[in-house]
């Protein structure tokens, strides 16, 4: 019962978190936080034969970066620091 169960629970539980409703308030709480949110992402190609077990395709890649530019503001660390070198 308990092997049936985990997935299942699994299931629901992302399902649920990963709702629009949950999404939003997910997003609400980031903003009003007022903290740096840094999302690193370690390869993206759509070649095999890297130290990471799998690259992120260069489409989905697009799609993740202009879902994230409407709901964030985006910055290159290379700016940043370039303007705490000034």
């Amino acid at each position: 019962m308990i092997s049936f169960a985990r997935p299942f629970l699994e299931r629901l539980t992302f399902a649920a978190l990963g709702s629009d409703p949950m999404l939003g308030l997910r997003l609400h709480k980031i903003a009003a936080s007022g903290v740096l949110t840094v999302l690193n992402l370690h390869r993206v190609d759509d070649k095999k034969g890297s130290a990471y077990d799998e690259a992120m395709h260069p489409a989905i890649f697009d799609e993740l970066v202009g879902w994230l530019n409407t709901h964030f503001r985006i910055g290159v660390f290379g700016l940043y620091v370039e303007s705490i070198d000034e």
